[in-house]
């Protein structure tokens, strides 16, 4: 019997501890809760299994939980479903890192919110820029600091979100200090003191579109790597992006014509009431230019063409580039004394008397000197470019002359207007040639026994003539590098 009792009263004592230490975790979350706790600070609901299910109010959480949130994860509070999930400490900011890059969380209709500073500048931590993740939600500094965030930006690229309330100091980036790419978002009052260098960089942001970034600002050197376009704020705003507002500070340097204080937008964009209070450096770069082109004949000895041309040169700064040029130009048709004909290089002897015959028949010719261009079938033709852009901007108006060799020196001044890489200008072509002059002769010959007058020409070698065209002309500029 005396067993019996001993036996019962461990069972009874084993069931009591059993039941202790299950009451001791939430029954909705599995979070631990503290003596005495009525509800869960995880997840609000109440502690036991056998209490209401209803949600606390926030008041009711800040008052009743078991725990102060400084004290619950990141993590944990993503796990309990609340709204706002704050970044008290390092731990919570390495949290809410490894979930943008291992685990692809958009954190879509939350708010991230910083509750402290977090200093990151004795530890080797990188942003999640170096990922390829998607941030949609709001993430609101609260004025507090990020130190020390090296490498990639804060986030890779954001989507429907907004960056507000935010200060990162201290810090060295590539390409970008926020993110590589903005759709559709807003950015504001975000304040970031930090290096940045690689190909296409930007204070802020690389590329932005449909963003609008207002009342934030950049101190710090931005230094362009690459062909692309480099500015303090963004790189590029495209498709109806707004920059307003906003103070650019240090140095941004780039390639020449592809450099600006606050960035290049494009012609849906606008960039307004910005201040940029920066050192612009800007780096001669070399170019390549590919251009096609037709003139068109004037005159009784006009000469019209195709022509095509490859131009290496270098833009030394904002508003001069100068070019060296190799191409060929395709006569497609001719005049001669004001008689138009087709040729496509064919200069033999045949075809040579056969335009002056038709010269002759022809009621125009008026019995003076025939003159006939026998061109090759491509003209080889090497100039010398210089150009003049009036603003130094993506879009500017210029004037350049083309001075070359093209079996004769020519000169062709033109104007028109670039817009980012391309350009279109309509010049006037004077070109030296030579000419295979003919001249008429009379003589009387008996034929079909009557005495008749038979005209002939002969010819009385070369004359040098100049040729005058419009011409029109349309290039790309494939920039390949940079001093």
């Amino acid at each position: 019997m005396y067993l019996l009792k001993l036996k019962v009263a461990a069972i009874a004592v084993f069931l009591s501890a059993v039941f202790v230490f299950a009451n001791s975790f939430c029954m909705n979350c599995g979070i631990q809760l503290i003596e005495g706790a009525n509800f869960c600070g995880g997840c609000g609901r109440a502690a036991g299994g056998g209490g209401t299910t209803e949600m606390q109010t926030p008041l009711e959480r800040q008052t009743e939980r078991h725990a102060p949130i400084h004290e619950i994860g990141f993590s944990e509070q993503l796990r309990a479903g609340n709204t706002i999930l704050e970044i008290h400490k390092f731990e919570d900011f390495m949290e809410f890192q490894t979930m943008l890059i291992m685990q692809k969380q958009r954190f879509e209709g939350k708010e991230i919110r910083l509750m402290a500073d977090i200093d990151i500048s004795e530890r080797d931590i990188f942003g999640a820029g170096r990922s390829q993740t998607v941030f949609s939600g709001k993430f609101d500094g609260n004025r507090y600091s990020i130190i020390g965030l090296n490498g990639g930006p804060l986030f890779s690229s954001i989507k429907n979100a907004v960056i507000q309330n935010l200060s990162i100091s201290a810090s060295s980036f590539r390409q970008a200090s926020i993110a590589y790419e903005s759709r559709n978002s807003t950015v504001s009052n975000v304040n970031v003191s930090a290096d940045v260098e690689g190909g296409g960089s930007g204070g802020l942001f690389t590329k932005v579109y449909r963003t609008t970034i207002r009342n934030s600002s950049f101190d710090g050197n931005v230094r362009g790597t690459s062909l692309s376009s480099t500015g303090g704020i963004v790189s590029v705003a495209r498709r109806s992006s707004i920059l307003s507002d906003n103070n650019v500070s240090g140095s941004i340097s780039g390639k020449v014509r592809k450099t600006d204080g606050v960035g290049f937008t494009s012609l849906s964009s606008s960039a307004t009431g910005n201040n940029v209070n920066a050192a612009i450096k800007e780096r001669p770069r070399l170019i390549f230019a590919p251009e096609l082109g037709y003139s068109f004949g004037l005159g009784d000895y006009g000469i019209s063409s195709y022509d095509f041309s490859g131009l290496f040169g270098v833009i030394i700064n904002r508003n001069f580039s100068i070019g060296l040029g190799f191409g060929g130009h395709m006569i497609t048709s001719q005049k001669t004394n004001g008689i138009r004909y087709d040729t496509y290089g064919n200069n033999s002897e045949q075809s040579r008397w056969d335009v002056v015959e038709k010269v002759i028949m022809s009621a125009a010719w008026n019995g003076n000197e025939i003159l006939i261009y026998d061109p090759e079938e491509v003209v080889p033709s090497i100039y010398l470019r210089p150009r003049y852009c009036f603003s130094g901007n993506n879009v500017s108006a210029i004037i350049d002359a083309g001075i070359g060799l093209a079996q004769g020196f020519y000169f062709n001044p033109s104007f028109g207007v670039v817009i980012n890489r391309f350009h279109i200008s309509l010049g006037y072509k004077m070109h030296a040639l030579e000419y295979q002059r003919f001249l008429p002769k009379t003589e009387r010959v008996w034929y079909l026994g009557d005495l008749i007058d038979l005209i002939t020409v002969e010819n009385t070698g070369s004359v040098r003539k100049i040729n005058n065209s419009l011409t029109l002309k349309f290039g790309i500029d494939l920039g390949y590098g940079q001093w």
